[in-house]
């Protein structure tokens, strides 16, 4: 009777222990197949601010002209200091002749896409009250543009890539290497605001449609629109002019506002120090 009556309160501890561990796994595989959401990773932005282009018709501060841009992204964090982002922008360029003879200009709505790798200084936490009011943070990435420049004559704007204005055709999406500097600052748990610069490496010389030493022949063109946007000197002579700069790709700068949300879970609102499921916390 006695080894009967210790079998069956083994038996009731083993289902109770059974029972125990498989809740335990149970939660454990919640909390694995949401880790994402409980850890923070992934969020969602919305941004705009202004751009300014920087190539052969202007390459220096005082002739830049600002633009609006805006768009959105997403992110997704690999550990606390580091989380890679997509974003989708368009993005507003325009700009006078730097030189007044030569008086070329342009203006073009792009439209940007690109993945980037952020590194934040300070590492990312999960505790709202642990993390830094102002986080820098700086990024590179890769990415395409598509461009489209128009230019003036006579106060209309005309698409300039199919007039060749150069005897050249080019391609209207191009490379792009984002790379800039911003900082973070803490708002609530789920929603933060963001202040971004950055520059645009392109692989093109033609977001402005201007790149070849030489002005064409007028002899060379049988659209009279595309002589006359081609070369509005008008002195008979252009040799000793120089059009543009092949040598070096035009690009342009992306300064933003952004607002970040962050999707969070329930699950990180445990009560204890150190809840034994939550085998990586940050």
């Amino acid at each position: 009777m006695k080894s009967r009556k210790k079998l069956y309160i083994f038996t009731i501890f083993c289902l109770l222990f059974s029972h125990v561990g498989f809740s335990q796994a149970k939660r454990n595989k919640l909390v694995n197949r949401s880790g994402y959401l409980m850890q923070e990773k992934l969020s969602v932005t919305a941004q705009l601010g202004l751009s300014s282009y920087y190539g052969d018709l202007c390459d220096k501060f005082d002739c830049m002209q600002f633009r609006p841009n805006f768009g959105i992204g997403m992110a997704y964090r690999f550990n606390p200091n580091i989380y890679g982002r997509a974003e989708i922008n368009y993005v507003r360029l325009a700009s006078n002749d730097v030189h007044e003879n030569r008086n070329l200009d342009f203006r073009s709505g792009n439209l940007e896409a690109y993945v980037a790798g952020v590194y934040d200084y300070y590492p990312y936490t999960k505790h709202f009250r642990r993390r830094k009011l102002i986080n820098p943070y700086a990024f590179l990435g890769v990415g395409i543009t598509y461009f489209n420049p128009h230019g003036s004559l006579n106060g209309q704007w005309y698409k300039l890539r199919p007039l060749h204005t150069e005897g050249k055709s080019y391609s209207p999406v191009t490379a792009i290497i984002p790379v800039g500097f911003g900082f973070r600052i803490k708002y609530t748990r789920q929603l933060e605001f963001m202040v971004e610069g950055g520059y645009r490496f392109t692989f093109t010389d033609y977001l402005d449609d201007v790149s070849s030493y030489k002005f064409l022949d007028d002899s060379q063109f049988s659209d009279p629109v595309a002589r006359d946007i081609s070369n509005k000197i008008k002195t008979g002579n252009t040799e000793n002019y120089q059009r543009g700069n092949p040598k070096r790709n035009d690009g342009y700068f992306v300064f933003q506002v952004k607002a970040r949300y962050t999707f969070v879970t329930n699950i990180n609102n445990f009560r204890g120090r150190s809840p034994r499921f939550l085998r990586k916390t940050y």
